[in-house]
């Protein structure tokens, strides 16, 4: 074998070696992709679990930011307060629930709760449980949980 053909064969050689990286290296990011993928609509699939339950949920739940403002509501809240969810988002808790006092978030991350009677966007007379508590991993956030119990106050006082 001559110079020139050894030269040829080492130069073959390596771009082989180099093509063949490549084409290990696109595998494998492949095979990476795929599994991100996967993760993915793992992810995807459980946000909407946890939509539908926060959705589904016969108890208002509504998230607020520091100043007191809707950051979003489910139906159950809307339909507490007598106004769409739409119209929530953006609003202050003061203009929603005027005769309500905000509980303060506790600080050690638990939660705070009082009963108040509140005349809601329909003109009904509702007495609700509010209770207030932190967004875990949001802090200038807090959950605002509303139970109507109008009909348990109503038989308390029947009774």
């Amino acid at each position: 074998m001559s110079v020139t053909e050894d030269v040829l064969l080492a130069a073959i050689e390596s771009l082989l070696s180099a093509v063949l990286a490549q084409a290990g290296l696109a595998y494998e990011n492949a095979r990476l992709y795929g599994a991100l993928a996967e993760r993915l609509q793992e992810i995807r699939n459980l946000q909407q679990y946890q939509e539908s339950v926060i959705r589904s949920s016969s108890s208002g739940i509504a998230v607020i930011d520091r100043d007191g403002r809707f950051l979003s509501a489910n139906p159950a809240f809307a339909a507490i307060v007598g106004r769409p969810e739409a119209e929530l988002v953006g609003s202050s808790f003061s203009a929603v629930l005027p005769d309500v006092d905000l509980p303060p978030g506790p600080p050690d991350g638990g939660e705070s709760a009082l009963e108040a009677r509140f005349w809601n966007a329909l003109e009904e007379e509702r007495d609700l449980r509010v209770s207030v508590s932190a967004f875990r991993g949001e802090p200038d956030r807090r959950v605002v949980l509303v139970d109507d119990v109008t009909d348990r106050v109503r038989a308390e006082k029947a009774l």
